[in-house]
């Protein structure tokens, strides 16, 4: 963590520069040095690194707490089935709310005897093969990916597409007076359903029941519901909807101890560190556009919104903020206590 403050680095930005020509080559390459005042050098407009480099071998990254969480969040060990194998594969897309609930659905399922089958990565094709489907175009960039990770997953014939209709997330303290999802997030079921039809187009069922993740009776009494359609007994589904709890919570957990281990490392070492907070489909690398990727490359520790998830049960007590949304209530709640986990800076994704 470093004593600077984010603006006080770009104020202390004053360099020189001078034009060189490069002789690495027949291209002759117009060079400009910036000279900064530590004694570094950049070069830029240089095509290859032959004689003019940028790159150091004592340079450390930074630790990229968005990289951690991704394949923490889809790299889930494999789950045993409680009951016997239903020979149904469930296909569950890569965006939206599976940011934030994929380890207890892939846990609920595999421990029911489902096989869970994944969309790919976000990619330009598999955007791009959703596009004709997208019914508005100002609609938020995260939505309109999930077309194309519906069509992801009906070209891996998968007998199912589930993506559920959560209306309320987990309450994640006392003090807030609401959890709702976000509207889009929660009901994009329903757009998928009018402007795709997966059943009548394709012959794949799209499975949108309700669920509501702050009421624990109400969760298991929406997921014995929807199982129950699949043919999962009763015991089986008590079961795996109890496991799928307890994966969850320790997906929370293990974020939140890593940003704190970073954190206090960081703390030890005076290194610089930014709390990248956003909502959780911002951990897509499509979506981020790279932002950590390129704040780690200077050498800063980049850590999630997790760091502060222990604390802030009476954020709501210092602010005059109505807390209605689940993801804003978790943003605002580690933007007012940045000072407490002694992170100098706080970049917000919107």
């Amino acid at each position: 963590m470093s004593d600077k403050s984010l603006t006080e680095l770009i104020d202390a930005n004053s360099y020189e520069s001078e034009f060189q020509t490069c002789p690495g080559c027949d291209n002759h390459c117009t060079v400009k040095l910036f000279h900064f005042p530590n004694g570094n050098t950049f070069a830029s407009g240089n095509n290859c690194e032959k004689v003019y480099s940028n790159h150091s071998e004592s340079e450390r990254k930074g630790v990229n707490m968005m990289v951690e969480k991704y394949k923490l969040l889809f790299r889930q060990p494999k789950v045993e089935p409680v009951g016997k194998s239903l020979g149904i594969k469930i296909g569950l897309p890569r965006a939206l709310g599976m940011y934030e609930n994929y380890p207890f659905w892939y846990t609920l399922f595999s421990a029911c005897g489902l096989e869970v089958v994944l969309s790919n990565n976000s990619s330009n094709k598999i955007y791009e093969s959703g596009l004709r489907s997208i019914m508005a175009d100002n609609i938020c960039f995260p939505a309109k990916l999930m077309h194309g990770h519906i069509n992801n997953l009906i070209d891996m014939k998968v007998d199912r597409i589930f993506y559920p209709y959560v209306v309320f997330e987990r309450k994640e303290d006392d003090k807030s007076k609401n959890s709702f999802n976000c509207p889009i997030v929660s009901a994009y079921s329903d757009v998928i359903k009018s402007s795709m039809d997966p059943a009548r187009k394709s012959g794949v069922p799209f499975d949108a029941p309700v669920i509501t993740f702050n009421d624990s009776e109400l969760l298991v009494k929406s997921c014995w519901a929807y199982l129950k359609t699949l043919g999962v007994k009763r015991e089986v589904a008590l079961k795996a909807i109890e496991m799928a709890k307890d994966v969850q919570t320790s997906y929370i957990q293990k974020l939140t101890a890593r940003a704190n281990e970073v954190l206090d490392l960081a703390t030890k070492e005076n290194r610089m560190v930014i709390l990248l907070a956003g909502r959780p489909y911002h951990t897509d690398p499509m979506i981020e556009h790279k932002i950590s990727q390129a704040i780690a490359y200077m050498g800063i520790d980049v850590i999630t919104e997790h760091v502060a998830t222990e604390l802030g049960a009476t954020v709501f007590d210092e602010i005059n903020a109505l807390s209605q949304w689940a993801y804003p209530n978790r943003i605002s709640r580690r933007l007012i206590l940045r000072a407490s986990i002694r992170a100098k800076t706080c970049i917000l994704l919107s």
